[in-house]
């Protein structure tokens, strides 16, 4: 009896597999690496556009992205126009963008499609997919963009066990109040991570609460 109880209380204290903590942080980039330019009386960035890390997650229904930086604050004193956000990423033989953005005006979500894979100076079209939404979330430091799966099926592969491949992420500063975003590293962007050869599966657990 005495030994049955010990070998319970034992095992008890055994972590299951499932205690085990999600995979989190897909990417990351080191801190203090944005190439915002100084204003006066501020030699040093503010760090709403220095990345730290990125995720990708899926539900049944949405899929959400993850920007992380080392801290969001709005209005910013280096972007006074306001910033965009974006993550460019392959699926199958669709290449597909999700773009946040917020001015003094407002916030916009969006998903798009681009005629090629980009990552260099040509031109890259964008076509809208879809109206998504999204959070900039000044306590996590978190920009979350959520977008349907049924309105990217349309035009990429995303079922169950699918790919995502090739992920950029950007983070820039808006030219002028309400102005469309950049979706290329132009003299705008100040952080850039490139995914290299990391990529998610539809439909893998991590660390993000997909739609929040």
């Amino acid at each position: 009896m005495g030994t049955a109880l010990g070998l319970a209380v034992l095992l008890c204290g055994v972590p299951s597999a499932a205690a085990r903590p999600l995979p989190c942080k897909l990417l990351t980039d080191p801190t203090h690496d944005d190439q915002v330019a100084p204003t006066v009386g501020h030699p040093m960035s503010s760090g709403s556009l220095d990345l730290t890390s990125t995720d990708v997650a899926t539900s049944a229904r949405d899929l959400t992205v993850v920007m992380r930086v080392r801290s969001l604050l709005f209005p910013d004193r280096d972007s006074p126009n306001g910033w965009y956000f974006s993550i460019d990423v392959t699926s199958g033989n669709a290449f597909l963008t999700f773009v946040a953005s917020k001015d003094p005006l407002g916030e916009k979500f969006r998903a798009y499609r681009r005629t090629a894979q980009g990552g260099g100076n040509g031109a890259v079209e964008l076509l809208f997919v879809a109206k998504s939404t999204g959070v900039f979330d000044e306590d996590s430091s978190e920009v979350r963009i959520t977008t349907p799966l049924a309105a990217l099926r349309k035009f990429a592969p995303m079922r169950p066990g699918d790919r995502v491949t090739n992920l950029r992420v950007y983070a820039g500063r808006l030219a002028g109040e309400n102005s469309q975003p950049v979706v290329a590293m132009t003299a705008d962007s100040v952080d850039l991570i490139d995914g290299g050869r990391a990529s998610y599966r539809i439909g893998d657990r991590n660390c993000v609460v997909v739609g929040y």
